[in-house]
């Protein structure tokens, strides 16, 4: 996807809420210059630990590590299980009075991380450093820290795309994409870059559950050569795109939590 946008002669810039280490190390595998790449600083040659409270950190990582999984009811009730409170518990103790009491937490203190605000700061800065406008933006995201970033683009006139995205995302984007390619998010980019905003809307829209029919369409669109092949060698079955709307919404979010537990895990795929 980052070497179609760059083929169309367009910036592009990663906006994560991930550790920069994380971050640039993504940043170079798709050749993106780190200056694109908007993230949390983590320095962590900052402080030295002794080697016992090293070793406690490790503890205390193995018990969060087999604690029971936290889920809390979607309603906003107060019926949480007894070992969902087990692990609030134990986070508690831990974060709140085992390690502020070692030299680690003035690593934690110095973490800002890149949040919702973060996030919608970056696509300003983005725009600033690039004289593009909000309505030249194609933001793709997939969690919670999305939303703001969503708001701010959609009301500017840009597209807001979820990417296997959770309850959160596809709540907030006007397309969602459920695929294990990022074909899909570059057909949307293509067209966008050829026809606009309304021209995308339109393709999710459409989108066909038949393959000859979609690539018919990519073709009839101008859609780029190297993103058609991309699509039929593709089972493109599995390549979701489709227009959010509250009659679909309900239906997407399924598909695009089975997406993130399938390429992700149970446990990174539930993540907000």
């Amino acid at each position: 996807m980052f070497d179609h946008v760059r083929s169309l002669g367009l910036p592009a810039f990663v906006v994560s809420t991930s550790y920069q280490q994380f971050a640039h190390a993504v940043a170079e595998r798709v050749r993106l210059p780190l200056d694109h790449v908007y993230c949390t600083p983590f320095d962590l040659d900052a402080v030295s630990l002794p080697e016992s409270e090293a070793d406690e950190l490790k503890a205390l990582a193995r018990r969060i590590a087999e604690a029971p999984p936290i889920e809390l009811p979607e309603d906003g009730g107060d019926d949480i299980s007894p070992p969902a409170m087990e692990s609030i518990a134990l986070m508690e103790e831990i974060f709140w009075r085992r390690l502020p009491a070692t030299n680690a937490q003035t690593v934690i203190d110095s973490v800002r991380l890149l949040g919702a605000e973060g996030k919608v700061r970056a696509v300003r800065d983005s725009l600033e450093r690039t004289d593009y406008s909000l309505a030249d933006v194609v933001y793709v995201g997939d969690s919670i820290t999305d939303v703001k970033a969503f708001e701010l683009v959609r009301e500017g006139g840009g597209l807001t795309v979820s990417f296997n995205g959770n309850r959160y995302a596809v709540g907030a984007a006007e397309v969602a994409c459920a695929a294990a390619d990022a074909v899909a998010t570059s057909i949307l980019i293509d067209v966008f870059a050829r026809h606009g905003r309304e021209g995308a809307l339109d393709l999710a829209s459409r989108w066909p559950d038949d393959s000859l029919a979609r690539i018919s369409l990519l073709d009839g669109l101008g859609v780029s050569p190297a993103i058609v092949r991309r699509l039929e060698s593709l089972s493109s079955r599995g390549i979701h795109i489709e227009r959010v709307t509250d009659d679909s919404r309900a239906a997407i979010r399924a598909r695009s939590a089975e997406m993130r537990v399938l390429l992700r895990g149970q446990n990174i795929g539930n993540l907000g």
